[in-house]
């Protein structure tokens, strides 16, 4: 089976629970990683383009080229990090 690296994440989230205090998924693939989802115990963020949910980069796809974009998403997970990790200590 192939992962994206996204789905690789989750999977070490879950396989690793003592060791990943939160995760981030930007290329939208979590379904690859179904087996383990109900493992992850880490707060998660999964970003994806152009599907409605808190957060949206528009044009964003599996490659993302446009500047703006990606500041955006290291953006939302710089945030989601400094949010979950200094949360827990």
């Amino acid at each position: 089976m192939v992962f994206t690296d996204g789905s690789a994440a989750l999977i070490a989230a879950a396989e690793r629970s003592d060791r990943v205090r939160a995760a981030v998924s930007r290329d939208g693939r979590p379904d690859l990683a179904v087996p383990a989802l109900p493992r992850v115990v880490a707060p998660t963020l999964l970003i994806v383009g152009g599907e409605a949910r808190l957060e949206t980069v528009q044009g964003v796809g599996h490659r993302v080229e446009e500047p703006r974009a990606l500041e955006r998403i290291a953006a939302l997970k710089r945030d989601w990090f400094l949010a979950h990790l200094s949360a827990t200590g």
